[in-house]
């Protein structure tokens, strides 16, 4: 399966979302209509049946994986931080868990192609990157979202 049929990660807690466009994602994803059955995952079971067929539950680990280990470093006082040589400690950051809902909510909004932020509903804020190199592996394209 090529890496631009999985468009989309979501990684979502109360108050914190993550959303990463894959390489040429609005225009790709407009053209999808039926390529061949989609992955089965354990982590949302219904993906399937959603817009979001097309996501794996690599992708989705490997995201809220990266997400959490970026959480962690901040939490811990290790992340750097330009002003103050490293952020203060945290005394409270839950770790994130992945939110089938969020991922369903956005997928949805994202098949009409506006090709602009989709707004999560449960989310308080939300980071967008969009990355143009199209062949690049799912899991190099997480690693170029600056933490």
């Amino acid at each position: 399966m090529d890496p631009w049929l999985q468009p989309l990660i979501v990684s979502e807690a109360t108050a914190f979302s993550t959303i990463v466009l894959h390489p040429e994602m609005i225009t790709s994803y407009c053209r999808i209509k039926s390529i061949t059955e989609p992955p089965t995952s354990t982590m949302c079971p219904n993906a399937a049946t959603t817009d979001a067929k097309w996501i794996t539950d690599d992708f989705r680990k490997t995201a809220v994986g990266m997400h959490n280990y970026y959480r962690r470093l901040l939490a811990t006082g290790w992340a750097e931080d330009k002003k103050l040589g490293y952020a203060k400690w945290a005394s409270s950051m839950p770790e994130l868990e992945y939110s089938c809902e969020s991922e369903d909510e956005i997928m949805k909004e994202l098949k009409n192609c506006a090709g602009k932020e989709v707004a999560n509903t449960k989310a308080q804020a939300n980071n967008y990157k969009f990355i143009k190199e199209y062949e690049t592996p799912d899991e190099q394209v997480l690693q170029k979202v600056d933490p």
